[in-house]
């Protein structure tokens, strides 16, 4: 899984292709100026997580405090996901995952939104 708290961690995804890239890349800019590029993985506005394996996804959502209930889903790029969890007022994490990993639950929420925001 890697990890992107500010705009310096988007080296670590730049092998993607541009639309997972670029989707990530507006997340985190409006969390660095909304929150600030020095916000901690634990504080205020979140971070964005992409999974590399299907084996990491169960323990993560294990970690969120309301289960696997995604507020909105789109897909980004054909057979590739983007959930975001609301954790709190001020807080939440994305993901990004290929879609034959997606839960029943990212799969009904990306439904209801037909693929956008």
């Amino acid at each position: 899984m890697i990890e992107i708290l500010r705009q310096s961690d988007l080296g670590k995804i730049a092998h993607y292709p541009h639309p997972v890239f670029e989707r990530i890349r507006k997340n985190v800019t409006f969390m660095d100026a909304a929150y600030g590029a020095d916000r901690t993985r634990d504080g205020d506005g979140g971070l964005e997580l992409v999974f590399e394996s299907e084996a990491e996804l169960q323990p993560f959502l294990q970690t969120l405090p309301w289960g696997d209930s995604p507020e909105t889903a789109e897909e980004i790029h054909p057979n590739f996901i983007h959930a975001i969890y609301i954790i709190s007022n001020d807080r939440s994490i994305s993901v990004s995952l290929p879609k034959k990993w997606a839960t029943k639950s990212m799969l009904e929420v990306l439904e209801q939104c037909n693929g956008s925001f």
